[in-house]
């Protein structure tokens, strides 16, 4: 299984990726490196806003012939529907790589990945404020997305951990991974956000279609 992901940042993609290593442990999971143009510029921006942008990563990911892509944007300042999840970007990512599909359908006849649109309801940093709870309590653990968006670095790693208001410690960033790599309980604390239920959900439908 190859799975392309294109988000906004490195702490980004190193925690998706072992969220997914964790979710689907039974199939050998190869995570494409990103483009030089991926590298470069990042942000919520360069993805949705500059079509060309995200079209060279999609190129990327369809000419190294990936199953599964992973888009993963912030929803920060957008509406949520009642379960707690954005819908306007999973929206707006879809008309983008539908636009993209009829663009190179001469190029990629025969490569069809199934998309996951990995949307959280305003950046995975809250997700991983969430593992950290002592609780298995739903009702507590949905609390944590009335944070401001501006405290929930500080809130999920630690004042010192965070430089310059969004640069975070590398050993902070791997004690959440690790946590996530040993700790099965970690699930249980996600599921009670309804965003992470919709990408688990996304993700598991695409990696059994394309089974």
């Amino acid at each position: 299984m190859r799975i392309q992901i294109i988000a906004e940042g490195p702490t980004d993609r190193e925690i998706l990726n072992a969220l997914i290593t964790k979710i689907n442990k039974w199939t050998t999971i190869e995570f494409i490196e990103e483009s030089k143009t991926q590298i470069k510029r990042r942000g919520k921006n360069s993805i949705l806003l500059q079509y060309s942008i995200l079209a060279k990563f999609l190129h990327h990911g369809f000419y190294k012939s990936v199953d599964v892509i992973i888009i993963c944007v912030d929803n920060d300042n957008e509406i949520l529907d009642e379960s707690g999840v954005g819908s306007k970007i999973k929206e707006d990512l879809k008309i983008l790589v539908e636009k993209f599909l009829n663009d190179n359908i001469y190029k990629y006849p025969t490569i069809n990945p199934k998309r996951v649109f990995a949307v959280p309801v305003q950046t995975i940093d809250y997700w991983m404020k969430s593992i950290d709870e002592k609780e298995n309590d739903c009702q507590k653990i949905r609390r944590i997305e009335n944070i401001d968006r501006s405290n929930i670095k500080v809130e999920t790693y630690g004042k010192s951990n965070v430089y310059s208001g969004w640069v975070i410690d590398r050993e902070a960033i791997n004690s959440k991974i690790e946590k996530i790599k040993r700790e099965y309980r970690v699930f249980e604390k996600l599921r009670c956000l309804p965003s992470f239920i919709d990408f688990e959900n996304q993700l598991k439908y695409s990696l059994i279609s394309k089974s």
